[in-house]
């Protein structure tokens, strides 16, 4: 459950993980949340309907275990216990609220399997609707960073775009290695694709 979409996989996890199928669904959560940082009811109903028939896609299709996610939007609600509780009861499944570092990791755990082979460091993008992810290995491990800048959040409030470069310096706090190989991964890098 992200700022802009709610994503579904179903996936049939023995030896390897193979895809049974995928949906999205635009619901834009995090829409009107400004300053104020409060998921208003409208975004959280259109939410609560595609999670509860998402998680019933996911049953029909026999899954055993079921996780449900939440990314900006949800962290940073001042009102994310009712959101919480609201998308928990719609769906039958927890939510469980990724902190961005959190969120970080799994984006690279999931877009690096791919790139292994390619010879060289990896980094992972991910602009989100309310957050963008960098993490990329050093000689230290992995540098992870999330920050609050994505493109629902810009969208909604242009003045931020003159801070993006000194919000976004966050997320680069060691040199990138080079060569370097840089995966993107979310709606926004999608769709630029």
């Amino acid at each position: 459950v992200g700022t802009n979409s709610v994503r579904l996989m179903v996936a049939d996890c023995q030896a390897d993980i193979r895809v049974c199928a995928t949906a999205i669904d635009m619901t834009r959560l995090g829409e009107g949340m400004g300053e104020e940082r409060m998921i208003k009811p409208q975004p959280l109903e259109r939410t609560s309907r595609t999670a509860a028939a998402f998680a019933q896609q996911a049953r029909d299709l026999g899954a055993e275990s079921i996780r449900m996610t939440a990314t900006s939007a949800v962290r940073e609600a001042l009102n994310r216990q009712q959101v919480s509780e609201a998308l928990t009861k719609a769906a039958q499944v927890s939510l469980e609220i990724l902190s961005g570092v959190r969120e970080a990791e799994l984006s690279y755990a999931g877009a690096a399997q791919d790139f292994r082979q390619c010879g060289q460091a990896l980094a992972v993008l991910d602009i989100g609707g309310g957050s963008t992810e960098l993490v990329y290995e050093s000689g230290e491990g992995l540098n992870k960073a999330s920050v609050q800048a994505g493109a629902v959040r810009l969208q909604e409030n242009p003045a931020l775009a003159a801070q993006l470069p000194q919000i976004l310096s966050a997320l680069v706090s060691k040199n990138l290695p080079k060569p370097l190989t840089l995966i993107g991964v979310g709606g926004t890098i999608t769709s630029l694709a």
